[in-house]
């Protein structure tokens, strides 16, 4: 089983509570707490499925920074991905699984 980390919030963006993200780091690990761009305690998102991947045994085919869809376009975002949370825009996902019978599977 392989699995793919896509586009998501990157730690630098995510400001978490200092008491919610004690709790997350309790349950992935301490790689999961983080500081925002300018500060403030923050959750890795990444970090946290990372851990849960290699606890589950899942193998991950992905970059361990996949591109941040709260970043702007001043800070080298893409705009093709949209965030509520960064900029109140809106916009439509979707997550492809599959299994073969061979036991190969995609996204």
């Amino acid at each position: 089983m392989t699995a793919v980390v896509g586009p998501c919030i990157s730690a630098s963006r995510y400001e978490f509570s200092a008491a919610e993200l004690a709790r997350l780091a309790l349950r992935f690990g301490p790689d999961v707490v983080a500081a925002t761009a300018w500060g403030t305690p923050a959750f890795d998102l990444s970090a946290a499925i990372h851990s849960e991947a290699r606890r589950l045994g899942i193998a991950l085919a992905s970059p361990d920074a996949p591109p941040c869809t709260a970043a702007t376009v001043d800070d080298a975002g893409d705009p093709a991905y949209f965030s509520w949370r960064a900029r109140a825009d809106t916009g439509r996902q979707s997550s492809v699984i599959w299994i073969e019978r061979d036991g190969s599977s995609g996204v």
